[in-house]
């Protein structure tokens, strides 16, 4: 279906019908005008709709799409986002038309007088453009008459070739007059005091915080060396003090007056001490000879039934003993003796076959006759 054949609900910008948005599929989107569009969207509440094509049919399809599907949530989208009002299932709706002060209806009169008549061609043609300074073909029409290479070269205020930047947008051109009113070309946007004054503002409060922080730092170092002043004097004054009193002390032994009869008694009585301690040192060195001399005589120990037994006691038990049995317990009860098998003791010991009555005596060293040697028997060490 054609655009013209479908229903109308109003009059628009140009003193046409307005398009039912409800009546439209997405065919029909593609063969509207920008004007019928327009028109639509402006029945719908829109104020200005948009004169760019491709963004009018970018809405009028979000609108067709919406109120075929009735999404609720798609036409709140689309309202808020276009600020229009769509029509919401089959109740009743009014469109807005275009006011008759806002309609502009085209005119297709033909002013004869408005048309250029065609050049029949006897017109002679216009002189090439030729550059002043280096002679060749200059295709731009420069003030200066030369071209863009020339220019740059010699550094012309040409607005052709050289100023085509923004910054001479609002410049007059060359040879016309001045305008009535000329607005001043402001390269940079008005920027309020208060906003020109933030830098300095952000220096001063940079400043303020790197002189509370030193001024923390100086305080901190003064208190140190007042500390360090402090223990500086204290320091001296007890040195001072130990001074005096060594001083003092000197001072007392030298004018200390002494009499010769305590002079005497002091020496007396250190002699006295000097001798009471020798002969206490005497007397401990004899007990301690004669307390070695009897304990390597007859005070060594020995394992006797897992006892520590001197060895003049073994002796005596030994020699208590009036059997030949008797004899081998008290041997074997001896620490030394304990694991040696029974046949090494015998050839050990020729007084097992004698009669009972033997004696014994610890000899020295000296008086202590040497073994034979092939009597000698090896004995194990207890662990």
């Amino acid at each position: 279906m054609k655009p013209k054949d479908l229903p109308t609900v109003g009059v628009g910008f140009q003193g046409k019908g307005i398009v039912d948005p409800r009546s439209l599929t997405v065919h029909n989107v593609e063969t509207l005008s920008r004007s019928q569009i327009r028109d639509i969207i402006y029945a719908l509440g829109q104020d200005k709709p948009a004169w760019n094509t491709v963004q009018l049919k970018e809405q009028i399809k979000g609108i067709v799409h919406a109120l075929q599907s009735g999404s609720i949530s798609d036409m709140k989208h689309l309202e808020n986002q276009l600020g229009i009002t769509l029509p919401k299932g089959n109740a009743e709706f009014q469109f807005r038309s275009v006011p008759h002060a806002k309609q502009k209806p085209r005119q297709y009169t033909k002013d004869p007088t408005k048309y250029k008549k065609p050049d029949k061609g006897n017109k002679p043609p216009g002189k090439d453009r030729f550059c002043a300074s280096c002679g060749q073909r200059a295709r731009s029409n420069c003030f200066y008459r030369c071209c863009k290479q020339c220019c740059v070269q010699l550094k012309n205020p040409c607005t052709v070739h050289v100023l085509t930047g923004d910054k001479v947008v609002a410049r007059k051109g060359y040879g016309s007059g001045a305008a009535q009113y000329q607005s001043e070309y402001n390269a940079f946007p008005i920027v309020p005091e208060d906003v020109k004054a933030m830098p300095g503002l952000r220096d001063l409060r940079e400043n303020l915080d790197a002189y509370h922080e030193e001024s923390k730092e100086v305080l901190e170092w003064r208190r140190n060396a007042m500390k360090m002043c402090y223990k500086a004097d204290e320091e001296a004054a007890v040195d001072a003090l130990g001074r005096y009193e060594r001083n003092a002390n000197l001072l007392a032994q030298v004018m200390k007056v002494e009499r010769m009869e305590d002079l005497l008694e002091e020496k007396k009585r250190s002699a006295k001490r000097l001798r009471s301690s020798g002969e206490e040192i005497i007397k401990n060195d004899e007990e301690r000879a004669e307390f070695k001399d009897w304990e390597t005589q007859t005070n060594h120990l020995e394992m006797y039934n897992n006892v520590p037994t001197p060895l003049d006691v073994i002796l005596k038990k030994l020699a208590e003993a009036k059997t030949v049995e008797e004899l081998r317990q008290s041997v074997q009860q001896v620490g030394v003796l304990k694991d040696v098998p029974l046949e090494k003791i015998q050839e050990f010991s020729k007084w097992f076959e004698a009669p009972s009555a033997a004696s014994f005596k610890v000899l020295k060293k000296v008086d202590a006759p040497r073994p034979v040697l092939k009597n000698v028997v090896e004995l194990k060490p207890v662990e």
